[in-house]
């Protein structure tokens, strides 16, 4: 008997050295925004980057750097600067965070999957099916994933013990965890919390049938407790920095201008509308493909597994309507792959079926390392049009310096190592445009401010600024280059 839990053990650990390894493979594979310090698309990692590089320094998010992100993005990129004092450390944190995403999905595939080689196989399918939509790494979402999974995966648990032995009453630790997942969505991107929404309605579902009143606030506390475990920390670090009022405008109520501001209609990118509604349905596919696991149990008459995978599909289906269509917001619909490997794998029919079902799967799954593969090889950046300009600053001064809509190279305060001079540093006529509030604030700090140089990007008539810059500062130089059009101007003292 004990040789028998010994070899148990064993064999158990051997799974996670092999989870961990195929964990370790995707991040060294894929996350080139902290692997090689840059990125196509116009990677937000990169944002995050800076503002932990300049925490680790001493700055202060928000009141220093202002990004509309959660303070947990900008802590995770913080840590990875101060212990290794380079972009690279962040990486640590990325693979720890995929393994305990591969940790968990293979824990939902054992619920309904037996043998180990299978439930490993459809956990790694799962996760390379991200190529679709992983971008250059370091995206919140991607943090939030592990705990999106875990959450998804105590639902599944509760549920089949709920049918299969007549037991409503809820774990409260199971909600602990969901209260802890729901603050690292709050404190990154608030609508990555949208599983957990279906998970809680689904669970209250059941709870309310069976009239189990005191479960339900039982539940509630330990929910808002797992909440506050991890929310207080951040509260308490920003009162103490007079920063609380920047952090809830930056995390919360400058989304909710922003969502207010956003066209659904962008969907429709640059007018080609049938290239548009391809990249959505390729990239956002796991949140309608849910309603597949959902007939299948309605039909099988698991009733409540369809409710649940139906309450899924429609949340994620609507939130992404609403959203701008970039892609990396589908990075939280993942574990909906495995869900629909999972019940296609129990269906009777032929082994034939369900092999080139597979085999189709492994082909979206390398389509999505081809197009990773193409935007690793435009992600290169050239910093020789911004050196020609930025050698014009003399070093003594380049503590004064900001950079205006830098978009494609985000990356040229980590590059030249400057601090940015404001807290607006990065894509400001876009956030501006997005709060009337910001955009005030954002015109009067340039407009009241002494920076001494000014790094243009894009069209001078366009921005808010223009008159500034006109009235203000003097026209040093321009370069262009395929990308952008870059202006260095120079304080009129």
């Amino acid at each position: 008997m004990e040789k028998k839990r010994i070899i148990k053990l064993i064999m158990k650990k051997n799974i996670y050295v092999v989870l961990l390894f195929f964990a370790i493979l995707f991040i060294l594979t894929h996350s080139y925004s902290t692997i090689y310090n840059y990125g196509s698309e116009n990677s937000d990692s990169a944002i995050f980057s800076a503002i932990g590089k300049f925490w680790a320094e001493g700055k202060i998010p928000y009141t220093d750097l202002f990004d509309h992100k959660g303070p947990i993005i900008f802590f995770i990129n913080m840590l990875g600067w101060k212990i290794f004092n380079c972009v690279q450390g962040i990486l640590l944190f990325q693979i720890i965070s995929m393994f305990f995403l591969m940790v968990f999905l293979y824990k939902i595939a054992s619920l309904e999957i037996q043998g180990n080689k299978k439930k490993i196989l459809f956990t790694v399918l799962t996760v390379f099916f991200l190529t679709l939509t992983y971008g250059t790494g370091n995206q919140t979402e991607e943090y939030c994933l592990p705990f999106l999974a875990g959450t998804i995966y105590f639902t599944l648990k509760y549920i089949k013990n709920y049918l299969n032995n007549n037991i409503s009453e809820h774990n409260c630790k199971y909600a602990f965890f969901y209260g802890i997942s729901f603050a690292i969505c709050f404190l990154t991107r608030l609508t990555n919390a949208i599983s957990i929404c279906a998970s809680i309605l689904t669970i209250l579902i059941i709870l309310i049938k069976n009239k189990n009143i005191k479960n339900i606030v039982l539940n509630v506390v330990f929910f808002i407790l797992g909440f506050l475990i991890l929310f207080l920390p951040f509260a308490i670090y920003f009162i103490m920095h007079n920063a609380f009022n920047e952090f809830l405008y930056g995390t919360i109520l400058y989304n909710f201008q922003y969502a207010i501001a956003t066209d659904s209609s962008k969907l429709v990118q640059n007018g080609n509308i049938a290239k548009s509604i391809i990249k959505y349905i390729v990239y956002f596919f796991p949140s309608y493909i849910i309603f597949i696991a959902s007939a299948i149990n309605i039909k099988k008459k698991r009733n409540i597994y369809g409710i649940f995978y139906i309450f899924l599909g429609i949340f994620e289906t609507l939130l992404f309507i609403k959203l701008n269509t970039y892609k990396h917001y589908a990075i939280v619909t993942i574990p909906n792959v495995l869900i629909v490997l999972i019940e296609i794998e129990k269906l009777r029919i032929s082994k034939l079926y369900k092999y080139i079902i597979y085999v189709l799967c492994v082909i979206i799954a390398l389509m999505g390392l081809i197009i990773h593969y193409k935007n690793f090889k435009k992600g290169i950046p050239d910093y020789s049009v911004y050196d020609k300009l930025m050698l014009q600053i003399p070093k003594e001064e380049r503590d004064s310096f900001i950079a205006f809509n830098i978009n494609d190279y985000r990356r040229v305060y980590e590059h030249y190592n400057i601090c940015p001079y404001y807290k607006y540093f990065v894509l400001q006529d876009w956030q501006a445009s997005m709060s009337k509030e910001l955009y005030e604030e954002m015109y009067d700090t340039f407009n009241n401010g002494n920076v001494k140089w000014i790094l243009f990007v894009g069209n001078i008539e366009d921005t808010f600024i223009s008159d500034i810059l006109n009235r203000r500062y003097i026209l040093i130089g321009e370069e262009n280059n395929k990308l952008e059009n870059m202006y260095l101007y120079c304080l009129n003292d």
